[in-house]
Order: C-alpha cells, then sequence, then structure tokens
C-alpha cells in the first residue's frame, strides 16, 4: 500500500506541484508592500478553503524558524505546537529558499501518526524581493493523491 502510494506520487507529482502553486500563488500576498503575518494567515485560511485534503499550514521566518502556531482551519480551530522550533535544517525549506519559488517535497512519515505526507513551501517577498517568510502546508499523501 505504502509503496503504491509513494510510486502514483512519483508518477504525478508535476501535476500535484501545478495545482498547489496555481492555489498558493493565487491566494499568498507575494512582492508586494505591507506583507505581515495576519495577511498570511488569512491567505492560509483561504487556501485551505480550496484544498481536498491538507494536515497543517505554518509559517517559517526567513532563517527558518516556526514563528506561527500549527494551523488548522476546522472547527477544533488552531493547534499549538512547534512554534519557535528551528526547520531551517528541512529539504522543503532549503529548497524553497535556494530555488526562490514553490517546492513540493518527497513523501515521509508523519512525527506522531507515521502516515506518509509531503510538504509545499512558498517563499514569500517583500516589494524589494527580500525574503521575509516561507509559508508551509502539510498535506497527507492520501489526501492528495
Amino acid at each position: 500500500m505504502i509503496i503504491r502510494e509513494i510510486e502514483e506520487f512519483k508518477l504525478t507529482k508535476s501535476k500535484i506541484k501545478a495545482y498547489l502553486s496555481y492555489i498558493f500563488s493565487q491566494n499568498l500576498p507575494n512582492f508586494s508592500e505591507d506583507i505581515d503575518e495576519e495577511k498570511i494567515l488569512k491567505s492560509c485560511k483561504d487556501i485551505s478553503d480550496e484544498l481536498m485534503g491538507y494536515d497543517t499550514f505554518y509559517i517559517l521566518d526567513k532563517n527558518g524558524y516556526q514563528i506561527s502556531d500549527n494551523l488548522v482551519f476546522s472547527a477544533k480551530g488552531v493547534k499549538n505546537t512547534f512554534k519557535g522550533e528551528d526547520k531551517s535544517t528541512k529539504s522543503y525549506y532549503k529548497k524553497a529558499v535556494k530555488e526562490k519559488r514553490a517546492y513540493l517535497c518527497e513523501p515521509y512519515p508523519g512525527t506522531f501518526d507515521s502516515k506518509l505526507k509531503v510538504t509545499m513551501a512558498v517563499p514569500i517577498y517583500s516589494q524589494d524581493k527580500e525574503l521575509l517568510y516561507v509559508v508551509c502546508c502539510d498535506i497527507l499523501l492520501e489526501d492528495i493523491l
């Protein structure tokens, strides 16, 4: 089952990334004035309304430290975990910053339940093209396939 999901992901990764990139680019503020955490949080809520399924959103500062709570937009509200954690060594952070564009990582097991997930990481830049944030969205592999 897991091998089949990974194989299916490999075959459809470019389409999945294109779909996610489109939704993120239509909703996230980028290369504009007055980008702040509040605007990004609202954008994450808007994106969550459009996605078929996702696990959580979170925002990293330009150095890779998580500055927001883990965001789950549901009746349960917001889960408060990992704020302040250094995620600068994660592949999704490093690739998104290096490539200066959205990056969809390879599947990996979740921390709590070992379900396979992927992370979409999108760098957010100021009007002067300075890196401000990286918005991340963890998506269960079973929800995206």
